[in-house]
């Protein structure tokens, strides 16, 4: 079955060049160039993907990648952020508020369809993995794509949840950042994205975590570590 990616960019150039690039490569797309009109197909359909321009003409989308993981069916969609925006900063933002890769205008179309590929790869290996997650009193339920410590629900970003996955699935073992980079957003070394998108979403997730998050430590010059 062909996997549907949903397109949410309001110029129709770029819109139909990005329809006529997966077409060819038999995945079936949906355009929308609105984030009004992005609810709606969203409300009748689960696309495995999506492909959403950081400026549309009725919401930043930054909000609506917000408001798309807040939704059930978005949580575990990957969101491949495109966007004329090229400075270090609108990527780490990008990516630390639910983006899961980020490509600049005007684009390769190989470059393209080998982002979407690995996102989709990504989220094939995700779902056979195992359902539930524990250490002590955090708990990663899989399946829901929810983390729990001491029994209540924590509200992680994706990636902050990505990494605590990685961070459990390898208790005790040093990961550097560029093995999360390149495990949990994708990318390859040759890409040079920098180890600051880690570091911002690791701070941050710490705080979400109190006391356990002081179970996670950075080893200077290595990574970081969890530690039972």
């Amino acid at each position: 079955m062909a996997h549907t990616i949903l397109v949410v960019e309001d110029e129709e150039v770029t819109s139909n060049l990005l329809k006529e690039i997966l077409e060819r490569e038999n995945y079936k797309v949906l355009l929308a160039p609105t984030a009004f009109r992005a609810r709606g197909l969203l409300s009748k359909n689960s696309p495995d993907l999506i492909i959403l321009d950081r400026r549309l003409p009725d919401q930043d989308g930054l909000e609506l990648c917000k408001e798309i993981r807040q939704r059930d069916k978005g949580k575990g969609v990957p969101v491949l952020f495109l966007t004329a925006k090229k400075s270090i900063a609108d990527k780490v933002t990008g990516l630390s508020l639910g983006g899961d890769d980020y490509l600049v205008k005007p684009f390769d179309a190989q470059e393209l369809l080998a982002r979407v590929e690995a996102l989709l790869r990504r989220r094939i290996s995700q779902e056979d993995a195992p359902a539930v997650l524990q250490s002590g009193d955090l708990k990663l339920d899989l399946t829901r794509i929810q983390a729990f410590l001491k029994g209540k629900p924590l509200k992680l970003w994706p990636k902050e949840f990505e990494i605590l996955r990685a961070l459990l699935e390898k208790k005790g073992r040093v990961l550097s950042r560029e093995f999360l980079l390149q495990s949990v957003w994708g990318y390859e070394k040759e890409l040079h994205i920098t180890s600051k998108t880690v570091d911002v979403t690791m701070s941050r997730l710490r705080k979400k975590l109190g006391s356990f998050g002081d179970k996670i430590f950075f080893i200077k010059g290595y990574g970081y570590r969890l530690d039972e």
